[in-house]
């Protein structure tokens, strides 16, 4: 029960802190996850120095290997979750990606990156976000994880055909909030909503993946 603001459980108080660990990800008390990006940001940080000696000694593709087993899993490791935020804190993680795929090509600091990661098959921080969403919402749809999930993403239904029923458009929530607009229903929505639909008209998780991963890249 909360009296006067606390909170307490079978009459032990619990003690209101601003940030807290959950599974490896860092729950700040207003959710916009700033210190997980800056927890995620000093990790990544880190391994840019590796790459920076490493390129001078391993092929191009070591380090792509090494960028999807060391970089990547922190990167994407509850992305789904914290990536729902302001682009603002993200572009921290975005200004090290860049820096990343720099290395790994040898390009000045100064080097456009679009190119890069394109050619790196590498997606930027935002694009990586959308694909771990869209792929959570074909799991969703394919009843591929507990049903507790089944009601995020209502179709679109009406009793006369139209072009949204008949390509299985998600339902988008009215949200009167940013807040609410960093939901995953609303986002999940969004991200579904805008994938072509002769990718996500398939049932095939790994064709999916690879169609809507080859659409990322390749969208401006």
């Amino acid at each position: 029960m909360t009296v006067n603001g606390s909170v307490s459980l079978r009459g032990t108080n619990i003690a209101s802190v601003n940030c807290t660990s959950f599974v490896g990800v860092c729950l700040d008390s207003n959710l916009l996850w700033k210190t997980q990006i800056s927890e995620v940001s000093k990790k990544l940080s880190k391994l840019t120095g590796i790459f920076y000696r490493l390129r001078y000694i391993v092929p191009r593709k070591i380090l792509l290997l090494l960028y999807n087993t060391l970089f990547l899993p922190h990167l994407s490791y509850g992305l789904e979750v914290w990536g729902c935020t302001y682009k603002s804190y993200l572009n921290e993680l975005l200004i090290i990606q860049k820096k990343i795929v720099r290395l790994i090509t040898f390009s000045d600091f100064n080097t456009h990156s679009d190119p890069l990661f394109k050619r790196l098959r590498i997606l930027d921080i935002f694009k990586q976000r959308d694909y771990q969403i869209g792929i959570f919402v074909h799991d969703v749809i394919n009843n591929r994880i507990p049903l507790l999930f089944n009601n995020f993403f209502p179709k679109i239904t009406h009793h006369h055909k139209t072009r949204q029923n008949q390509q299985n458009f998600l339902h988008l929530p009215h949200c009167r909030t940013t807040f609410g607009q960093f939901s995953i229903n609303f986002i999940g929505a969004k991200v579904w909503n805008s994938i072509p639909f002769s990718i996500r008209s398939t049932s095939c998780r790994s064709k999916f993946k690879t169609d809507f991963k080859n659409h990322l890249l390749y969208r401006s």
